[in-house]
Parts: C-alpha cells; structure tokens; sequence
C-alpha cells in the first residue's frame, strides 16, 4: 500500500504494475469505478484497435470486490486500486473530483513523455485511432482531442485526449475541477488546455459530432445502426469513425440516467463486445 497526497485529500492506493513498463509507449490512463463491463470493452478495443506501442494504467475508484477480482484478472495492464471506504457518485460525492483524484493517482505512476487520459465508457473503433492523435502533435501543438467541451473555457474533454505530460508537469498540473461562486469555471483536465493557451502553445479537435452535429448525417455504420447507438463519434479526416464516447456510462450502469432515445448500459456493452468479436 502507498499513501498519496493530493489537492483534494490523502488517498492509499495498491499498486500492481507490470514488472517492465514501456517508458516509450503511450500511457493510457482510465479511470474506472464499479461497471466492470464498460472498463473491459474500453481496454480490450484500446489493445485491439492501436498500432503503436501502449502501456495501460487502470485506476480504479473504491469499487466493490467483484470488480476488483475481475480487474484483476486483465492481462497486460497497470492496475491501482484507491482503496478506503467507499465513494461514489452513487452516494453523493462529485464525480469530477473523484475522476480527478484518479487521474492524478494515475499520473503519478506514469514516466512516459505523452499520456492519453480517457473515461471508461469510450471505445477505440479502428486500427490507427490513437496514432492519428500523435500524427497531429508537433513542436507548437501539444495536445490533441477528440473533442472539446461545448461550455466552460471550450478545453479539450477529457473523455478521450493526448497530452505532453513532461510539458504539463513542467508548467504545473492540476486535474480537478474548479468553482467559483457556486458554479464550475473548469472540469477535470481543463487546465491542461488552459496552461496551452497561457505558454502560447496549440492545440488538435479532430472532427466529431458532439461538436458538429451535422456530421451524422454522412456516417454509414452498419454496427451502430444495428445497436442505435447515440453516443459522441470522433472521425479521420477522411470521415472514418475513430472513437466513440456514450457519456454518463458510470450511471447509466447503475440505472441513474435514463433519456428517451439514449443507449443505455447494457445496449452498450453488448455493441462493444459485438465490435471487438468482429474483423
């Protein structure tokens, strides 16, 4: 067990890392509490659909011991488990903060040069998705998203973007989410943006349909129609699907969101699991 001090408390967490990490590939890191399901399919489509060298860091937020054991059983990835009693959005806590806390927890293990942080509720969906990424960093642009939140400061969301992390931890990381006057100013992962901005750096929005809706209407997918699945879609720039993002996966799982005509939990996991038995 290791004691990790953070902006927001003290957190003791258990490490089980791969005994040679590749310090040249890129870091994933996947945040993930209960909904053993939605991190499996996330994972396994990260391992399928990359073809560049990657290293996966699942912290795990004070899931109960099913899905500990099944984590557990997950072959060829980094597992921290942030143990203590239990925190959830599901009995009151933030889920910012505690998506916070696991990013940073993350962050901590990580000595790589780039790290692409995600939600657990996203799936990588063809061959190159995490390379076409990296294609667009170059010496001014150091980031890279697939897409960017439609309010607050406009930043690169965080379910799903490739960072500089030598360069973030050079200009002073910060994960959580930030409030003034009652109200959310910046998200998890929005001051990565926002420290860009302020050192005169850029930064890459592939197209997708969370922020251009009018996108939808040249996509011809055949699983997706299939499955009538609404989620955010991140394309190539010759309109190829390379990345999709239900949103709300953690509560859907728990049956606390519902909205007519959005895919739901278990629609979800069985598109997944049909996608990855596919090609």
């Amino acid at each position: 067990m290791i004691e990790i001090k953070t902006d927001v408390g003290i957190f003791t967490v258990e490490p089980h890392l791969k005994e040679n990490i590749d310090k040249n590939a890129i870091s994933i890191a996947l945040v993930s509490h209960l909904s053993p399901d939605m991190t499996i399919n996330a994972i396994n489509s990260f391992k399928k659909y990359s073809d560049i060298p990657i290293e996966i860091f699942v912290v795990d937020n004070f899931s109960d011991d099913e899905t500990v054991k099944r984590l557990k059983e997950i072959d060829d990835i980094n597992l921290i488990l942030n143990k203590g009693d239990f925190r959830s959005i599901l009995n009151g806590h933030k889920d910012s903060v505690l998506n916070g806390v696991g990013v940073d927890i993350a962050s901590r293990f990580i000595e790589s040069k780039y790290m692409f942080v995600c939600h657990n509720d996203v799936i990588a969906y063809k061959k190159g998705w995490l390379n076409y990424l990296v294609s667009k960093l170059d010496d001014n642009v150091r980031g890279a998203a697939f897409c960017k939140d439609n309010g607050r400061i406009l930043a690169m969301h965080v379910s799903g973007y490739l960072l500089d992390l030598e360069l973030y931890k050079e200009l002073g990381p910060n994960w959580y989410p930030a409030w003034e006057n009652g109200s959310m100013y910046l998200d998890v992962g929005d001051h990565y943006t926002q420290a860009l901005r302020d050192a005169n750096y850029d930064y890459f929005i592939c197209p997708n349909t969370h922020n251009n809706p009018k996108l939808l209407s040249g996509l011809d997918d055949v699983l997706i129609e299939k499955h009538n699945i609404f989620a955010d879609k991140a394309l190539s720039d010759s309109g190829e699907i390379l990345y999709l993002h239900l949103g709300r996966g953690i509560l859907k799982s728990a049956g606390r969101y519902s909205k007519p005509g959005r895919t739901n939990y278990d629609t979800w996991v069985k598109f997944g699991l049909e996608k990855l038995s596919s090609e």
